[in-house]
């Protein structure tokens, strides 16, 4: 029986721990041995049965982490006890076959600890990226910065009050670092990205060497689907947090640009977002986070359009779900965020452009929604399903090892 060990901030909670989920149980039910690593924070209460899970570090450990992080930049540089328990644990119980790695950032785990380890064991390694983090001097994204310097050397950081926020910034240290231990793996390492538009930006990094596939990231089709009536003129916007950078003041404006009769709806917003909404945002409804994908489910499906105005992303998820959902999207041209839209499925605009977006909403509502919402479901089932997903994943750890 071989085993597989994935590594992650998260587990079962959100759109990477959901993956990580998935990736674990299909490689149970494939006759893996299944293991998790992951972060003490982010973890569902139902650990799927047949997959072990690891804890790396506590709460205690990760505020210190987060402490590095703010005021000196060293992101994935604390945790060094915790990483060191977790590599000897590898070594003499784990004993992966194939090492999976996905959010190595998340206040949990000091790479460069993991790195050696990585080093100079004779274990293959896929790593998937779900941001631009692994060849940054900090940030997950450049696109709003409208900075390139991760191409040749990462200095002056624009984007260092951007996630992991810090008081300082070691962003060309940082970036040497991560370019000797990242590229110190050599052919054991296997790239995986979910969007094409991601697998162009390593292709530019210092990570240009390794070999890199594609594998969009799937869904759950039986959750994900139409489950309510649409209401016609409705518009739907998802974030967790909502923030600038996700549309959150785009969306203020798509209301003045919109007509009376169209409701818009945000979900995920926080607290203090919410008591300020009928006061900010006139005429939009606001709900909290919403934790359950069934209840995420309904709420794509009654909306007639979907309305993604991120500034920056790789492939998000909240895209697929919609469409899943018979829901149609319009979407900024930021990162890989338009990938999964067709004309037939929605549409795509340029970046910042609220007008346009408006202009989108408007066409698409005012067609035949009978009919894109058709062509939405099909290009889900055609193209997003978690089975397929789950398929080249497992043939791609089933080649590298056989």
């Amino acid at each position: 029986m071989p085993t597989l060990l994935q590594i992650n901030t998260a587990l079962g909670v959100g759109s990477v721990g959901g993956l990580v989920s998935r990736i674990a149980v299909a490689a149970a039910a494939a006759g893996w041995r299944s293991v998790v690593a992951h972060g003490p924070r982010y973890v569902s209460p139902h650990v799927p049965p047949g997959v072990e899970s690891v804890c790396i570090g506590g709460r205690a450990d990760e505020l210190v982490h987060v402490g590095a992080t703010r005021l000196l930049d060293r992101h994935g540089l604390a945790s060094r006890r915790a990483t060191r328990r977790l590599v000897e644990q590898i070594r003499s119980d784990i004993r992966p076959d194939l090492i999976h790695l996905h959010n190595l950032h998340g206040y949990y785990l000091n790479y460069p600890e993991l790195l050696r380890y990585l080093s100079s064991a004779d274990v293959p390694v896929v790593w998937t990226l779900h941001d631009c983090w692994p060849f940054t001097g900090h940030c997950g994204f450049y696109d709003a910065a409208g900075c390139d310097r991760w191409r040749t050397g990462c200095h002056s950081c624009p984007s260092r009050r951007v996630y992991p926020s810090a008081l300082m910034s070691r962003s060309e240290a940082n970036y040497s670092l991560k370019r000797r231990l990242f590229t110190a793996l050599g052919p054991r390492l296997h790239i995986v990205t979910p969007s094409r538009w991601l697998a162009g930006q390593v292709a530019e990094s210092f990570l240009r060497d390794t070999p890199v596939r594609v594998i969009p990231n799937g869904i759950d089709l039986d959750v994900y689907r139409p489950t309510v009536a649409k209401e016609p003129l409705s518009v739907l916007g998802v974030a967790a947090p909502w923030t600038p950078l996700k549309g959150l003041d785009d969306f203020a404006e798509l209301r003045r640009l919109l007509p009376p009769e169209y409701e818009i709806t945000m979900v995920g917003l926080g607290p203090a977002q919410l008591r300020r909404m009928p006061r900010l945002h006139r005429g939009i409804r606001g709900i909290g986070r919403i934790y359950t994908a069934e209840g995420l489910a309904r709420e794509y499906s009654r909306a007639a359009v979907y309305v993604n105005l991120t500034y920056q992303d790789n492939y998000p998820t909240v895209n697929l779900e919609a469409m899943a959902c018979g829901t149609p999207v319009v979407t900024y041209a930021a990162g890989g965020s338009g990938e999964a839209v067709t004309a037939a499925t929605g549409a795509v605009v340029p970046t910042g452009d609220v007008a346009a977006a408006a202009a989108a909403v408007r066409r698409i509502a005012g067609g035949d929604m009978a009919a894109v919402s058709a062509a939405c479901r099909r290009r889900a089932e055609e193209h997003f399903g978690s089975d397929k997903c789950m398929r080249e994943y497992l043939n791609m750890f089933k080649n590298i090892l056989f």
